[in-house]
Parts: structure tokens; C-alpha cells; sequence
């Protein structure tokens, strides 16, 4: 791609002023995205606690492909139609009164409603559960529904929501829940899930059935890979091959065929597995319907040197798709920011007669394999 002079930008030095957060402090801070080593770094410095590095992509070249050409990968829409929702009120501004505001120019386009943040697994590098918090959080259900109306009352309407916690099918009203969101009107539904609920030994087929009646439409399901010592690593939990494999099954019973495997990638764990992950998808094709790549949040106290160790950019997850699958989904060729699919979307919205549901999201957003399956 070039700029209108003729200029191939993919050879220029990728260099940009921005702002972050002080890691210790959380105070804004200038920072500076650069180009070092064909890999893209943001530099900070705060007047405390002194300097920070942190890696962004390991590829130069892939990252100044996705965000030079903005203009071609953003679909953004033209303001804010819907009204404020942050604190105007904090003065110090973007993100600490962060929300629907001046600052955030497209529409909802997937409400999330985090509906417990209890959870049947204990994994180490979740904040989300009430071992980790330290207090239990759970709305009822007179305060979903009202969530629910809230995007749904907006000058353009939310289409899609997700429930999260958590993990949601701890609650046994679940169900009951997911027939909450169809009668509000939402067009998709989905549980973002470890998969609890629907792979009981007792009662999880009758579960799957009744959600997936309710108007269920999606499992976004964790899934780290296919060898129980991956995902002891991970999840704390021993044998969870067969937990899994349950969840796929009852989905297939009841006709729920609508899985997206939701892989969180963790350098020298989890990124070993991303080819099986990707020949799992294909062997339950009928069933899966594609792959969401989660490079691992490094969130809370750690050190630097831990922090590189474990650290995955999105170029490293599609370098080792590309290697693990002997080039067969190349690094070269089908990795496009998702946002891509928004004009695909308007056009297949249009002949349907429908309103589109446009993603128009930052172009770091990885999920592209849900094209090629």
C-alpha cells in the first residue's frame, strides 16, 4: 500500500505520539509508539515512577499494514448516536470517566453483561471470580432486564449482547435469562463460557436444549488446546479434555451449532497447541463455526522480566498459525483486521433487508480464522 505521493509506507520508520498510563500509578502519561528491530515498542516515562517499555507487535511490518491505512480498515460512524453515558463530571477526562462519550464515535454494537462473577474454575491469571476479588457481585434479574432495555431503548438499537461473569451458567436462572434477551429484541445471543452448564454429567444435555430453546444463539467457549497438561496449566484443573468434549457434544445433540473456540494464548503454553485448536475446529466443523485468539491480559503486579517472558503480540499468534499449520493459513495472505467484514456485512444486510451490525473496531482486534473455516 502507498501513500497518494507514491511513498511506500511499509518502508518508512513507524513513530507516533500517544498517550498511556503509568503501570504503577495509572496516571495519563505521554507515551510513543516506535519501530525498533522490525518489531513496534511503546515508550513511556512517568515523573515517579521512572521509564517503561512494552512490546506491541513483534512484526513491524504486519502492524504498520493494519494501522497505516487506517482510512481503508475503519468504518467508523459519523458521531455518536447515541447519548453520553460517562461521568462528564470527573475533570480529568478520557479514561477515567471512560463510557459512551465525545471521544468514542460508533454505536454499541454487542452490549456484554458480566451476570456473576462466581465461577466453578479457579485459573491463574483470572481477576474476574470471587476467590480473586474478594466479594461477590450478581444482578437480578429485574436489573438485567433493565441493562437489557437500555441498549435496546437507544436511537440505534444494540443487536447483539453477551453474558460473561464469571461464569454465567453457575446461575440456574440462565436459561430463563437468554429467553430475557430475545423477547428485548436482541438478534444475537451469546455466552461467553467455560462451558459449566452445558456439559453436566447430570443435566447438561436438558440444559443445553432449554437454552439453546430460549433463543441461545452462540457459545464463545474457552478453549486452550486438546491436551489435559495444557490445560492444567492454564485452568488449574486436572483430565478437562473430557469436560470439554461434553460441551461440544450436547451443542451437536440439541442442534446448537453455533461454537466459536475461544483460545486465551500464552507464549510457551497455549501458543504450542494453536494447530491442534485449528484441526479440532476443523474435525467438528458441523458444530464449531470458528476460532477467537485471546493473547493472554498480563493484568495486575508483575515484573518487567515476567512480563517478556510470557508476552504474545498478535504477530506472534499468526507467525505460529502459519508455522503450525505448514503454511496451509498463510501469514502472508488471510489475516485482515476484522473490521474488513463490515462492508461484506452492509452488502448481505441489505439484500436481507435487515439493519447491519457493523464492528467497527481497532484493527489490533484479532479474530480472522472465523473466515477461513
Amino acid at each position: 500500500m502507498y501513500h497518494i505521493d507514491g511513498t511506500d509506507y511499509l518502508k518508512e520508520k513507524y513513530y507516533k505520539k500517544t498517550q498511556s498510563v503509568c503501570p504503577e500509578c495509572l496516571q495519563v502519561i505521554d507515551a510513543e509508539v516506535v519501530e525498533e528491530d522490525d518489531e513496534i515498542w511503546m515508550k513511556k516515562t512517568c515523573e515517579e515512577h521512572g521509564f517503561f517499555k512494552d512490546k506491541i507487535s513483534s512484526s513491524a511490518k504486519y502492524y504498520k499494514w493494519t494501522h497505516f491505512g487506517t482510512d481503508e480498515w475503519n468504518f467508523l460512524k459519523n458521531g455518536e448516536a447515541n447519548p453520553p453515558d460517562c461521568n462528564s463530571s470527573d475533570p480529568r477526562g478520557c479514561p477515567y470517566n471512560c463510557g459512551l462519550c465525545d471521544e468514542h464515535l460508533s454505536t454499541c454494537s454487542l452490549a456484554l453483561i458480566d451476570l456473576t462473577n462466581r465461577c466453578n474454575f479457579n485459573c491463574n491469571f483470572c481477576y474476574a471470580n470471587v476467590k480473586k476479588a474478594g466479594y461477590w457481585i450478581e444482578p437480578s434479574l429485574e436489573e438485567i432486564d433493565r441493562v437489557m432495555k437500555h441498549f435496546r431503548n437507544k436511537s440505534i438499537p444494540t443487536p447483539a449482547i453477551m453474558f460473561s461473569g464469571g461464569e454465567p451458567t453457575v446461575r440456574a436462572d440462565f436459561p430463563e435469562i437468554c429467553k430475557m434477551a430475545k423477547d428485548n429484541g436482541f438478534k444475537e445471543v451469546i455466552c461467553a463460557t467455560n462451558g459449566y452448564g452445558f456439559q453436566r454429567k447430570k443435566g447438561g444435555l436438558e440444559f443445553t436444549k432449554k437454552c439453546f430453546e430460549n433463543g441461545l444463539d452462540t457459545l464463545y467457549l474457552q478453549f486452550d488446546g486438546i491436551n489435559n497438561e495444557t490445560l492444567e496449566k492454564t485452568r488449574s484443573i486436572k483430565n478437562l479434555k473430557p469436560y470439554k468434549e461434553r460441551v461440544i457434544e450436547n451443542c451437536r445433540e440439541v442442534g446448537l451449532t453455533s461454537v466459536v473456540l475461544v483460545q486465551t494464548v500464552v507464549k510457551g503454553i497455549t501458543d504450542l497447541e494453536i494447530g491442534n485448536v485449528i484441526q479440532y475446529a476443523i474435525d467438528n466443523i458441523d458444530v464449531v463455526r470458528g476460532i477467537v485468539y485471546q493473547p493472554v491480559s498480563l493484568c495486575g503486579r508483575i515484573t518487567a522480566e515476567d512480563m517478556e517472558d510470557i508476552r504474545i503480540t498478535n504477530a506472534d499468534v499468526i507467525k505460529e498459525v502459519d508455522r503450525q499449520t505448514g503454511g496451509k493459513i498463510s501469514i502472508n495472505d488471510a489475516w485482515y483486521p476484522l473490521s474488513t467484514i463490515v462492508e461484506l456485512g452492509r452488502i448481505v444486510a441489505y439484500l436481507a433487508d435487515v439493519e447491519p451490525v457493523e464492528f467497527t473496531c481497532h484493527p489490533d482486534l484479532l479474530a480472522p480464522i472465523e473466515q477461513t473455516l
